[in-house]
């Protein structure tokens, strides 16, 4: 009695722990790999040559990330205000050579927060923060496009393209394109900053502009800006997506990219602050470095590269005193591949910038909990150093902690492990996998799991029901669903919903842009032209089989025939110990009103998607809507024919 249910119940359960299974083992894999650095091990190490790291204001300089600023016309001009403060007061004491901004300088939200657009009126905003920073100090600013400053842009017109107008390197040609280099010249070596510009193009409104892509001819200009950057001391990359959330032809975007040693991004916004330090090391020994936004948390970041030796700190707008120790550095971010990391064995002295408003009144340095012998002095401007010896250390991991006070009473403490041979200490689990998984893959597997889940059952079920299955003699559980196998109007009806959102049918016909129209399928969208890939199609297609089609399917299989869990003869074979749990279960899924519940909710989930549909898209796309508007009404019409 029980072997169709086992059947239907392996076929569902086998797709969704091998789902889970595949994930999971190929992302610890992934993670124990970078750790022991079995990923990279056929990498050549860089060479580690004089100069050393001593104590002289020398062979180091400094810059500032900001991110995802969303200046809002809806919201107040307090993110634009306060981002104008954080120029006058601490870029004026930082003094970075460059500041660069990665991506999100407007929100281009309408004031619910539901459509999209470019508002004049935000970037005139921005272009004013610009200018009043660039006024305080003469700095280069590059600042990249995210995702937001491309809603409702037009690829053939260029309509709306205010960051070209009011940006900083919008206006750079080469800049739009899916990479261009910026190079630091220095006394002691060149430095790159190559961006990587995986926006969509044209700019669809929200939702279903989350994602970055690249094609195969973005490909190549990245290519050919990582070959460019080769010979130069150090290559840092920049860009708005994290890689995780780029879609890219083979070979991936990693393996072009690899060279450099970082790659800094913003666009998460730390999940909300749920995981506050995005970080992770890639299996090119690169960091993937995300900053929490401006918009909510007036996070920024101060990058130092100190004899080639790169070291950050994130910080918060208005907390003083700032520590960076750059010698020794974390042995989190060691990458002897990319860095000569065995310049802190060779080193005299450790070295710190400590940025303050106010004087620095004293500072402490410690080494596994002792205090270090060497006085503390100040070399010049934010350049702090002490003397050591680092053969003292050369075994193992060690722990420096550093406590800086300024005349204003204020104390900030850093503590930070450090080892001297360039071993790599190991960073947290969950920012790991959030950055380095691969949401293509996972997204598409997580949709064909939901869409086995509802396809199968319906397949199975019809073919028990045939003429060849009559000796089939299905259990009180099961009837319901045979029941509405045989029903081919319902049946059929059910089916081609799914059938038609698997197979890549336009889910809307309506204004992508404003003044484009375009179409929507599971696969990603259409418009001016170009089809544009996004993973959060494939995310809204699994929400759409589970929480409405699976519902729906489940309810009017109820309806035609309800499942009698009786006492006597129960297809579960319970004891009499829980022969009370029966009748409550019979009971409810009798009741008509359990089914009720459910089919409200699934209609009231579907009829709000229909109104994002037309609020974002228009109305065009409210009315010709096949899996939203009208799966809605079928599914009102089937379930009035089977109660």
């Amino acid at each position: 009695m029980l072997t169709t249910l086992k059947t239907i119940c392996f076929l569902g359960l086998f797709a969704l722990l091998a789902t889970v299974w595949i994930w999971l083992y190929a992302t610890v894999s992934w993670y124990r790999a970078l750790i022991d650095g079995s990923l990279a091990v056929n990498r050549p190490l860089k060479k580690s040559i004089p100069p050393y790291p001593g104590d002289q204001l020398t062979n180091i300089f400094w810059f500032v990330q900001i991110s995802d600023i969303h200046i809002s016309k809806w919201q107040g001009s307090k993110r634009a205000d306060d981002l104008i403060t954080f120029c006058q007061q601490s870029l004026s004491v930082i003094k970075p050579e460059l500041v660069i901004v990665t991506g999100d300088l407007t929100d281009a939200k309408d004031q619910y927060k539901l459509s999209s657009t470019q508002y004049r009126k935000e970037w005139e905003m921005y272009n004013n923060v610009l200018h009043q920073c660039r006024n305080v100090r003469k700095m280069r600013w590059i600042d990249l496009q995210g995702n937001h400053d491309a809603f409702d842009v037009s690829a053939l017109s260029r309509k709306r393209d205010y960051y070209r107008l009011y940006s900083a390197s919008g206006g750079i040609e080469k800049c739009r394109l899916s990479s261009c280099r910026f190079t630091y010249n220095t006394s002691f070596g060149v430095y790159s900053f190559n961006t990587l510009n995986a926006i969509p193009d044209p700019g669809p409104r929200r939702p279903y502009n989350f994602f970055g892509s690249f094609d195969k001819k973005g490909m190549e200009l990245i290519k050919k800006q990582a070959e460019a950057s080769k010979s130069d001391n150090m290559t840092i990359w920049i860009g708005h997506y994290p890689l995780s959330c780029i879609i890219s032809p083979q070979p991936g975007i990693r393996h072009l990219i690899r060279d450099g040693i970082a790659y800094l991004c913003g666009h998460l916004h730390t999940l909300q602050d749920l995981v506050t330090k995005m970080y992770a090391v890639n299996s090119e020994n690169q960091y993937e470095l995300e900053l929490g936004d401006w918009k909510d948390n007036r996070k920024y970041r101060i990058v130092a590269i100190d004899h080639d030796l790169l070291s950050f700190s994130d910080n918060q707008h208005g907390d003083w005193p700032v520590i960076i120790v750059t010698n020794p550095k974390d042995a989190r971010f060691s990458a002897p591949v990319h860095e000569p990391s065995l310049r802190i064995m060779h080193s005299t002295h450790v070295r710190m910038l400590i940025f303050s408003t106010s004087p620095i009144t004293n500072i402490t340095v410690k080494i596994d909990n002792q205090k270090i012998d060497g006085k503390v002095r100040n070399v010049k401007g934010p350049l702090y150093v002490t003397k050591w010896n680092s053969a003292r250390y050369k075994n193992g991991f060690h722990t420096i902690t550093v406590i800086a006070t300024d005349s204003h009473g204020r104390v900030q403490q850093v503590s930070q492990e450090f080892s001297v041979d360039g071993a790599r200490s190991s960073l947290e689990v969950i920012p790991s996998l959030i950055l380095l998984h691969d949401n293509n893959f996972f997204f598409r597997i997580l949709f064909f799991v939901a869409a086995v889940v509802n396809v199968i059952p319906l397949l199975y079920f019809r073919i028990k029901s045939s003429t060849g299955s009559m000796n089939y003699r299905p259990n009180p559980l099961t009837r319901p669903f045979l029941r509405l196998a045989q029903n081919g109007r319902i049946y059929y009806s059910l089916l081609l919903q799914e059938l038609y959102i698997v197979a890549g049918g336009p889910w809307f016909i309506g204004y992508i842009l404003s003044d484009s129209i375009g179409f929507m399928n599971v696969y990603g969208l259409y418009v001016q032209g170009q089809f544009i890939y996004e993973n959060l199609t494939y995310v809204h297609g699994t929400f759409q089989l589970l929480f409405f089609n699976l519902p729906v399917t489940f309810s009017i299989a109820l309806l035609l025939d309800p499942i009698d869990v009786s006492p006597d003869g129960s297809p579960f074979n319970l004891n009499q110990g829980l022969k009370i749990v029966k009748r409550a279960f019979n009971i409810v899924l009798h009741h008509k009103l359990f089914l009720f519940i459910i089919m409200v909710g699934s209609f009231i989930w579907q009829l709000s998607n229909c109104f994002i549909f037309y609020y974002t898209y228009g109305l065009m796309a409210l009315l010709i809507s096949p899996v939203r508007t009208w799966s809605l009404f079928i599914s009102v019409y089937l379930v009035k024919i089977s109660w």
